[in-house]
């Protein structure tokens, strides 16, 4: 068995094939049939740029989501409390409906009118 302390060696080929040879050598030792003798040597590919970002990115750790955190929330009970923040709120909202009407060439008067009728048929 050949063994090899000291510097390290800068040439992988050249040390790929002696631990193949000690690997055959422990295979006929043991009485076991040799796999190297049937696959042939291969050379990984050098990674691509992209490929080693992508793999080092891999290894981050995933971001943990916030959604589990408690959020604020008015009660709706207090929201609607103030009277004229409510009616406010309405307006503005009709003030849209109704510029929305006129720009698509319904008067505001129809629409009041058709709002008149619905509420009156529920």
């Amino acid at each position: 068995m050949i063994a090899v302390y000291g510097a390290p060696s800068y040439d992988v080929k050249e040390e790929l094939t002696l631990l193949r040879q000690q690997l055959d050598q422990i295979e006929r030792q043991l009485g076991l049939e040799s796999e190297s003798d049937n696959l042939p040597v291969v050379f990984p590919k050098p990674f691509k740029s992209g490929d080693k970002v992508r793999r080092q990115l891999a290894w981050q750790p995933m971001k943990r989501s916030l959604s589990w955190q408690p959020m604020k929330k008015k009660s709706i009970d207090n929201y609607y409390d103030n009277r004229e923040e409510v009616i406010n709120i309405l307006e503005n909202r009709l003030m849209e409906v109704l510029s929305a009407g006129e720009r698509l060439g319904v008067s505001a008067g129809d629409v009041i009118e058709h709002l008149r009728r619905s509420r009156n048929t529920m």
